[in-house]
């Protein structure tokens, strides 16, 4: 099987992605004021919403972080411009659970910032302190607090063949509960 957009299953891994989807079913249909979508469009995910768009212009206030000025973003009140895949460092988990680390190719157009600066700097503006000043910084608060990336180093996500796991990691690996992320 493969997922339809790059890195959905580390998203879902660390418990970025709502099991049943119902939390954004809620933002979008109602049930809350402010919503903020970063990383995937409730236009696209698997909500069972049949008019995302009209109904996230209804909710009081709308932050998207996206790469591309989308439908969704063009209904928000404020869109913070992420970085794309090949303008920024990370780690991706593709479905076969290899974990590959991805290197800046290209600089970012204007603002656009890697997403985990996005987040650092929101998290400041709103009195959190994130301890983040690389993508590195992030992978390793992963590896400490999701049980399932435990004993994954980014030493090991640097080589060629990446990490596949459980196989090449030491110890058990378990089935990620979403009350962990």
């Amino acid at each position: 099987m493969l997922r339809d957009r790059n890195n959905t299953q580390g998203a879902i891994d660390v418990g970025a992605v709502a099991k049943d989807c119902m939390s954004a079913k809620a933002a979008i249909e109602g049930g809350v004021k402010t919503v903020l979508f970063m990383g995937d469009s409730p236009a696209v995910c698997d909500c069972d919403c049949t008019q995302p768009v009209e109904a996230l212009k209804a909710r009081d206030f709308v932050v998207v972080f996206d790469t591309l000025l989308s439908p969704v973003a063009l209904a928000a009140d404020v869109v913070l411009p992420i970085s794309a895949l090949a303008e920024q460092d990370g780690s991706q988990t593709n479905t076969e659970r290899r974990i590959q680390l991805l290197n800046k190719a290209i600089d970012a157009p204007g603002e656009a910032k890697p997403a985990w600066e996005v987040i650092t700097r929101l998290a400041e503006a709103m009195g959190t302190k994130f301890n983040w000043t690389s993508a590195e910084d992030v992978f390793k608060e992963i590896t400490g607090k999701v049980t399932a990336y435990k004993g994954i180093t980014y030493e090991q996500i640097k080589k060629p063949e990446a990490v596949l796991w459980p196989a090449t990691v030491k110890g058990t690996m378990i089935a990620v509960d979403y009350k962990e992320a």
